[in-house]
């Protein structure tokens, strides 16, 4: 069974779409966690993703498995969820501190390092990769992953045998969605789902910045 979950993240929404905007930094992105249980997608085949962007020279990666949750390499599970029930108490609204400074403190969201809520940090890196060349979007797209386009969106289907692997990666133990634009310029992602074959029901779905 898959929970969902509600992700709280720093870029823009709107209706049912997710922004990623790159305009001075050397990347963008956020991670979502999905359960405290890990997924076995290993009967999963593809990703399916509807996607519209005007970056002329970025590349949108998509990782998926287990990662790093230490973002400070400090060691420490930081965290505001200082009893451990996954929610944000009366007193608990203090931030921590990331690196030299304090992040979190009265924003009226639970901060914490612990993406999947399973009380550990995770500290190892396994992860399955794709990149998406956005340059002249979808001009650099493989013919093969492209599907229709609909109001300025395309549908791009991507094998998940097309992965590279990073560390230990195992389609049996997933945790971690990370979305990614290296580059300067703006993605929108309508919904992402990791569906399986046709006569198998179940998928994984990123809609409206939740995992279903």
């Amino acid at each position: 069974e898959i929970n969902e979950i509600n992700i709280s993240h720093d870029e823009e929404e709107s209706g049912k779409s997710l922004y990623l905007k790159n305009k001075g930094s050397n990347w963008a992105g956020t991670i979502f966690g999905f359960s405290k249980k890990t997924l076995d997608l290993s009967r999963r085949e593809y990703i399916e993703i509807w996607i519209k962007s005007d970056t002329k020279s970025g590349i949108l990666n998509i990782d998926i498995g287990e990662m790093n949750e230490d973002a400070d390499n400090d060691g420490i599970l930081d965290t505001e969820d200082k009893d451990g029930d996954g929610k944000l108490g009366n007193d608990e609204d203090a931030g921590f501190y990331y690196y030299d400074g304090l992040v979190g403190n009265n924003n009226k969201k639970l901060d914490t390092e612990d993406l999947d809520d399973d009380g550990f940090l995770e500290t190892g890196d396994n992860y399955f990769s794709y990149q998406l060349d956005l340059t002249n979007f979808p001009n650099n797209i493989d013919p093969q992953w492209l599907g229709r386009s609909e109001n300025g969106f395309t549908l791009l289907s991507i094998p998940l045998s097309s992965a590279t692997k990073t560390g230990a990666a195992d389609w049996e133990i997933i945790k971690h969605l990370r979305l990614w634009l290296k580059g300067q310029g703006d993605v929108i992602i309508n919904t992402l789902q990791i569906v399986g074959r046709s006569w198998d029901e179940g998928k994984v779905k990123l809609d409206n910045g939740n995992i279903e």
